[in-house]
């Protein structure tokens, strides 16, 4: 098995459950659909994003609401929810544009425009809020990867600057039995800082707040001017021949206060790019870029849909592929922020690795709506649900790819039992002494420094809050990133790790009692994770104590009882003993 993968799927938005309202956003004049127009409800200060046929959706609890849907270069339209019909079309009206002719200026003007809106970034406030992340990914027309995501997210200017995962979901699918995955497409947004003066992406002209320093590598021209209400300038910066390692730089900026409505920068065949193959049997020949920002127009300033398109050409052994990737991030909520997972993930870990685990919330998603898919995208879905990467089948053809891909968190199953090896990633490198020890109990092994063994457990609880209801879910997860036992050495050793991990689920289910009862709020359910997160840790320490940390096999035994009669399961049975 052969596997491609580098950094990088669609979007999406909440809304409700009844009957919803459909609706399309189309240009006045010629019918076509306007592609990722958004639209802000005035009560709730939410939004959605209409598709790339120009489709959207609301739901029924907004009647009585405005709506506000914003293009750029478009006038905006205020429409009252209740006025509207479903199936209806919204036209917008293009703002009056007056079109230039794209000649380099021998005035300064442009360039100190340019240099000015870059300034004007650097003191952009942060703004946080609810952010929906999807990606597709295609080879020819079939669809090979898709990504779902909803976090909380922080950003800066122009630059997102931190997201939390709330929850996400992935479906893969081969292509002549390869998989394409983009690895950490969310951490490619995140690296996309328009104004860094160090990047993996090409130099964008954003960088230099100065017209001198901006000219002497760019030149800057004016596409079109625009008057009337909602209307636009379009700006164009081109790098100069001996700048190749730069972006090209489109910007639409109101005329009146300079404010961005929407910029656009792209490479072809870009020379610098943060992409790389995870495996040594293949590589990159080509890769074309094109990353999009769309502003608010009211309220809080800042980047309400980011887009990251890319073509990347990829060679490999026996084969030669081109694969398009079209990843949007839609910043839905300014007003709310989704109540985190109460869980510690193990450093900076890439989206496939937090969400290939993840149990997935039905309840959640059936919440959490996306703006409606297109058509393709609908037979995308299907054919993608087929394939969710939660299957996990098809890691046991990869050899030995694997390890890139293989979740180092094993949650609770009465069905199955854990192989700790197998989920484990920290090998001790602080060398250990063992001493054997004899006594009426058996022989057994003492440690003198550094112990070889831990066993590290945490319940994930996810919360929620619908119409005043906390709603709660929890599952106990061995934690394979800090996990490990260098002394595995018994024949009871398996039987001695899932006995202690029955152990922690006993812990899960004695803490959802306690959620479960009357009275319980989001500051109580915090609370109680954090007692049973300390109890989980006293419990291991004890199982491991009086176990002799997997040699004593009397002290094994008792706890083994235990299980078997909390949980019905008798790991020493199971094990052969």
């Amino acid at each position: 098995m052969r596997m491609l993968t580098l950094l990088l799927v669609l979007l999406a938005m909440p809304l409700s459950a009844q009957q919803t309202l459909t609706l399309r956003v189309v240009d006045k004049l010629d019918g076509r659909p306007l592609p990722y127009a958004t639209v802000l409800l005035k009560r709730t200060a939410r939004g959605t994003i209409t598709n790339t046929d120009g489709y959207f959706s609301l739901p029924p609890n907004v009647a009585g609401d405005t709506m506000r849907i914003s293009f750029v270069g478009y006038q905006t339209s205020f429409l009252a929810v209740n006025d509207l019909r479903n199936g209806q079309s919204i036209t917008l009206q293009q703002s009056s544009q007056q079109l230039r002719e794209v000649t380099i200026r021998p005035d300064d003007l442009i360039y100190r425009r340019v240099a000015a809106i870059a300034r004007d970034l650097h003191r952009t406030p942060a703004v946080e809020g609810r952010l929906f992340f999807g990606m597709e990914t295609h080879s020819d027309t079939l669809p090979v990867e898709m990504i779902h995501g909803y976090y909380n997210a922080r950003t800066v200017g122009a630059r997102l600057n931190g997201i939390t995962l709330k929850q996400g979901r992935i479906g893969i699918a081969p292509k002549d039995d390869r998989y394409y995955i983009n690895y950490n497409t969310t951490r490619a947004f995140a690296l996309m800082d328009i104004q860094a003066e160090e990047s993996p992406y090409p130099h964008s002209p954003l960088r230099f707040t100065k017209a001198a320093d901006l000219k002497r590598g760019f030149h800057a021209e004016v596409v079109s001017t625009g008057s009337g209400p909602d209307a636009v300038d379009h700006l164009r910066v081109v790098p100069r021949a001996h700048n190749p390692e730069a972006f090209t730089l489109d910007l639409w900026v109101e005329p009146k206060t300079e404010w961005i409505r929407a910029l656009e920068l792209q490479c072809t065949n870009c020379p610098k790019h943060p992409f790389i193959p995870l495996f040594d049997h293949g590589r990159i020949d080509t890769v074309d870029l094109r990353y999009r920002q769309t502003w608010t127009t009211s309220g809080w300033r800042q980047p309400e849909v980011m887009e990251l398109m890319l073509r990347v050409a990829y060679t490999g052994p026996g084969f030669s592929e081109a694969y398009r990737t079209h990843a949007v991030m839609h910043l839905f909520d300014r007003k709310g922020k989704f109540i985190e997972p109460l869980f510690a993930f193990s450093g900076d870990l890439p989206d496939y690795l937090r969400m290939n685990w993840l149990p997935e919330d039905t309840a959640f998603w059936e919440r959490m709506h996306p703006p409606l898919p297109t058509a393709r995208q609908q037979r995308d879905m299907e054919f993608l649900r087929k394939n969710d990467l939660r299957d996990g089948q098809w890691l046991l053809r990869l050899g030995p790819d694997t390890r890139f891909l293989a979740s180092h968190y094993a949650r609770w199953d009465p069905t199955e039992r854990v192989w700790l090896q197998g989920v484990a990633t920290h090998v001790p490198t602080e060398p250990f002494q063992r001493v054997r020890i004899s006594d009426l109990t058996g022989e057994y092994s003492i440690y003198n420094g550094p112990l070889p063994v831990n066993l590290v457990a945490q319940i994930y609880l996810d919360l929620d809050t619908v119409n005043g209801e906390l709603l709660h879910r929890s599952t106990t997860v061995l934690d394979g990133h800090h996990s490990f036992d260098m002394v595995a050495d018994q024949p009871w050793s398996s039987a001695f790790h899932n006995i202690w991990f029955d152990l922690c689920e006993m812990e899960r289910r004695e803490l959802e009692k306690r959620l479960n009862m009357p009275g319980t709020n989001l500051l109580r359910a915090r609370a109680l994770h954090a007692e049973f997160t300390a109890r989980l840790n006293a419990l291991t320490q004890r199982y491991l104590d009086e176990t002799g940390y997997g040699d004593r096999f009397s002290g094994l035994k008792l706890w083994n009882d235990l299980v078997k009669k909390e949980l019905g399961i008798d790991n020493l049975a199971l094990f052969g003993f």
